[in-house]
């Protein structure tokens, strides 16, 4: 087929690159062939564009050739042909000789570059991006034009359907400059205001002590300890930092200053390790103002790393924000287009107010109702005087949606803030809302004011949510329908409140055991502790408890009874008469005592003495001692549940006298009976001899 030809170089791709100098992207290694995009390649747009066709490609392999041969006519330039065996991508001229001959001159160059970096931050580098797509399935056609700088970006896309034309021009301009230093740091090109952050970072030196030298006179303006000041354009600032700011490898404690409120970050400890958790010290308000042009920032006693960010001079320096974004957009079809704007137009005006570049909304009167700009949305009253606004506020480093009526200190606000329903009449009616607010004198605490719940009941519905002031907890219990004040430090019940239910009678329960009940009975107690240790009154007179003490007198106007025993260490029981439960009734065990109670009493010595209790001028008791090296009866003495003589059973003492004077009484019956049988004895021996006498 071919004439002649002859075949070139082989070559197989292992790596895709493209760069134009702003951006590279590479893909693959250098074992074979690189395939380079053309950096003017303007359907090149991010790199996930050229990772696709690196996995397309990738392993491609061609050779370089030169022939002429016949073709056929659909084939396109770039298409792969096979010649004996090997692929060739198409390149070369097609001319019809009868046939469609092909001269095919398919050379592969390799194309010499070195590798390039992305651009350093002093460059200025443009980056423009054009993209045009057509779906002819959906009948659409998109263009897009982007050009990015370091500090701007333009966007305009252009899209058109069967059913509409779409324009949309779209620039955002970032208007400030970040610089980074060692000590010293100059801020070029500045607009004159605020200083938008400053960041220093640790070293294990910044801010660490000054100590002076041995021959070294303090003055009035020498600062020998925890010095942390630094100089803006000559004027020192102190940031108020107590101690170094340390650092751990590519972790350190680091000094900001953001939107006006200065902070120290703690991430490495005392010892030099780093800090399972960072620690963030407040230290409040701090403003450095910049001047135009250029100013320049110094850490006055130390060498640490700075970093400073600024708004620069530009064409929307006007509106010192960091970033502006300006555009529009334009819709046309049929239902887009109309001419309604000439109507809406008296009510939508932008304006200026305040200084500011507003959009507001009118009245019927022509009046402002609300407008927006800068700083927020504003609301104004029917004469147009703005009482509230609504926008971002930041209270410390915590920022608020919030929205807020025109107050001063030491005034009464009038106006207020409320949610409510509007009916059809056009009647208001406020819900929840604040009234009677008295905004205090500056740093006082003298704010005072209600917020009033109209019409509403306020349900805790949560588990573990609810009202909270300090540590105390209100809230509710939805299963069985209760409320609960818990101490949040400690996770205790302060006060639980639970109405009659399936689970039981209404009560009332403080401290955990301190409980009100309603009682089945219909009576009503009062119930403190738990378990087998409480003390318990109820309404219809009764009282039960674990352990009573009286340090002064007790009266019982009926029985007292105890059924453990009454204790009265260091006084006396008084009474008209002491009775000891003796009902059959009552006892158990019973077996009649049998042992010689004389014995027991008579092995008992008695003694007189005084209770350490007493003065030793008082009278001297009399009884018998329990104690090693006493005699006593183990018969007559109390012991407690584990066995110890405790004391004197006093009714087992009076028992076993009673049973010794029967003992006795006894022994003289049976004298007695001796007696008599001895004088019977005798008046026979008298009469015996008596009559002996007789009968001689």
């Amino acid at each position: 087929m071919f004439g002649e030809y002859k075949w070139g170089e082989e070559f197989k791709i292992s790596k895709v690159s493209f760069e134009d100098g702003a951006r590279s992207f590479k893909f693959g290694d250098e074992t074979r062939n690189n395939l380079w995009i053309n950096q003017d390649n303007m359907y090149i747009v991010d790199e996930e564009q050229v990772e696709n066709i690196y996995n397309n490609v990738n392993g491609l392999v061609a050779n370089s050739f030169e022939g002429k041969t016949v073709i056929d006519p659909a084939t396109d330039i770039g298409d792969k042909i096979v010649i004996d065996g090997k692929p060739v991508i198409y390149q070369g001229e097609m001319t019809l000789e009868g046939r469609f001959i092909a001269n095919i001159n398919s050379k592969i160059q390799i194309k010499q570059k070195e590798e390039t970096t992305v651009k350093k931050e002093s460059q200025k580098v443009i980056n423009r991006r054009v993209q045009s797509e057509i779906n002819q399935i959906d009948g659409k056609i998109t263009q897009l034009v982007e050009e990015t700088t370091e500090n701007s970006q333009k966007l305009t896309q252009h899209e058109q359907t069967i059913d509409a034309i779409t324009n949309k021009v779209e620039q955002i301009e970032d208007v400030t400059n970040t610089v980074e230093g060692i000590k010293t740091i100059a801020l070029g090109n500045c607009m004159e205001g605020e200083l938008l952050e400053l960041h220093v970072y640790g070293n294990n030196t910044v801010f660490d002590y000054l100590y002076p030298s041995d021959d070294l006179y303090p003055s009035n303006n020498l600062y020998p300890r925890g010095d942390s000041r630094i100089t803006v354009n000559d004027k020192v600032y102190e940031l108020g930092i107590t101690d170094v700011l340390r650092q751990n490898g590519d972790v350190c404690d680091e000094f900001i200053l953001l939107d006006g409120q200065a902070k120290v970050i703690r991430r490495v400890n005392k010892d030099g390790t780093i800090k399972t958790t960072e620690k963030i010290e407040d230290l409040g308000e701090l403003k450095i103002p910049l001047q135009e042009e250029t100013n320049t920032i110094t850490i006055k006693n130390y060498t640490a790393k700075l970093k400073a960010k600024y708004i620069r001079k530009n064409e929307f320096s006007d509106t010192f924000v960091p970033k502006v974004e300006l555009g529009t957009q334009l819709i046309q079809n049929s239902e887009a287009v109309k001419l309604a704007w000439n109507q809406i137009s008296d009510f939508i005006q932008m304006m200026i107010i305040n200084n500011n570049a507003s959009f507001a909304i009118l009245d019927k009167d022509k009046k402002v109702m609300m407008y927006l700009d800068k700083t927020g949305q504003h609301f104004c009253d029917s004469q147009g005087n703005v009482f509230g606004e609504m926008g971002v506020k930041k209270v410390g480093e915590q920022n608020y949606i919030s929205f807020s009526v025109e107050g001063d200190y030491g005034q009464e606000i009038q106006n207020g803030m409320s949610w409510g329903v509007t009916t059809k009449d056009g009647k208001y009616w406020p819900i929840l809302h604040i009234t009677n607010f008295l905004m205090g004198a500056e740093n006082t605490d003298e704010t005072y004011g209600e917020l009033v719940l109209n019409y509403c009941n306020l349900v805790l519905g949560g588990i573990g949510t609810g009202i909270k002031s300090g540590n105390a907890l209100l809230t509710g219990d939805p299963a069985i329908g209760g409320m609960i004040i818990l101490d949040t430090a400690t996770y205790k019940n302060l006060l639980s409140i639970y109405p009659d239910s399936d689970l039981g009678y209404a009560f009332l329960q403080f401290l955990d055991d301190i409980k009100f009940y309603r009682n089945q009975a219909g009576s009503n107690s009062l119930k403190i502790g738990d378990g087998d240790k409480y003390c318990l009154l109820s309404d219809d007179g009764h009282v039960v408890c674990y352990d009573l003490n009286c340090y002064e007198n007790a009266y019982v106007w009926e029985y007292f009874t105890a059924k453990k025993g009454i204790s009265c260490t260091d006084g006396y029981v008084d009474g008209i008469a002491f009775i000891n439960n003796s009902k059959l009734e009552t006892k158990k065990n019973i077996s009649k005592y049998n042992q010689t109670a004389l014995k027991e009493i008579l092995k008992t010595d008695i003694y007189k003495f005084n209770y350490k209790a007493e003065d030793d001028e008082v009278k001297k008791h009399i009884g018998f001692i329990i104690g090693d090296n006493y005699e006593y009866s183990k018969e007559i003495t109390a012991v407690d549940k584990n066995g110890k003589e405790v004391g004197v059973d006093l009714y087992s003492m009076v028992s076993m006298a009673y049973k010794a004077i029967q003992e006795q009484q006894e022994q003289i019956k049976q004298l007695e009976e001796k007696d008599k049988q001895k004088d019977k004895l005798i008046a026979n021996l008298i009469k015996r001899v008596e009559e002996l006498e007789a009968n001689k």
